[in-house]
């Protein structure tokens, strides 16, 4: 009997553009991730020396406080050139934010770039996983959308809410959207580790190459189908448009 599993859906706040946290406009949605919403926001008052666009995590004050706080304390903990810089935090009224850099570019998943740019960018991010590999940790949440692009097109890794939060007794699944990306020994009670954050950079890594999940026409919605097809099947590796290298590792 594997791990129980704990399913969540994350809280989104309330937040149009022109809304206003802090000292920071939004501008727009980046989407949900693990504990709020992500938003590109403005600040009149530069950061870190001259920016004024930064992307701004926006999450309840209860809750998911603590793993909020985690995330931050893994920022500060690693610092590494393809790790998303963080740059402030704070609590607006019912809501706790924190700015982090602003990726000019984008997420990698939703750019029109060659074959060899997303391989370049995948590199990119696994050097930040190795960080925190380095530094005794696991991301746990490795996948095209948490890799992004600044405008001289190097890439950072994103998203560190889950590199300390729960433990080899619980799969946590507050982010449905990994699967497909997850290796399947995290849901049979297997560590996390520098091995799985590999599986999942290699998942990326075929994804962003040949447009397929390894587990092609998953739904991460369907929580409980997915996590079933995971455990069953085999990945399904595209090695006729993936290279060898990256094939081997998911194979």
């Amino acid at each position: 009997c594997g791990p129980p599993l704990r399913v969540r859906v994350p809280y989104t706040p309330a937040m149009q553009p022109g809304d206003r946290v802090a000292e920071f406009t939004i501008t727009g949605s980046l989407g949900v991730g693990d504990q709020g919403e992500f938003f590109v926001a403005e600040t009149a008052s530069p950061v870190e020396g001259s920016a004024t666009t930064v992307v701004l995590k926006v999450g309840p004050a209860t809750g998911n406080f603590t793993r909020l706080v985690q995330e931050i304390e893994t920022f500060s903990r690693v610092r590494h050139p393809h790790l998303m810089r963080l740059f402030g935090a704070g609590q607006h009224e019912d809501l706790f934010w924190f700015s982090m850099e602003w990726c000019e570019q984008g997420p990698v998943d939703l750019l029109d770039l060659a074959g060899s740019e997303r391989l370049r960018a995948v590199a990119d991010a696994a050097e930040g996983a190795q960080a925190l590999h380095d530094a005794g940790l696991a991301h746990r949440n490795v996948r095209p959308r948490n890799g992004y692009l600044r405008a001289e097109g190097t890439a950072v890794l994103a998203d560190l809410s889950r590199v300390l939060v729960g433990g080899t007794e619980m799969t946590d699944l507050s982010s449905p959207n990994a699967l497909g990306y997850l290796d399947p020994a995290l849901l049979t009670a297997d560590h996390a580790g520098p091995a799985t954050d590999v599986f999942s950079l290699a998942a990326t890594a075929h994804h962003l190459v040949t447009g397929t999940h390894l587990w092609p026409g998953i739904d991460p919605t369907q929580v409980l189908m997915s996590v079933r097809r995971v455990l069953r099947e085999a990945p399904m590796v595209r090695r006729d448009a993936c290279p060898s290298g990256v094939a081997d590792l998911v194979a």
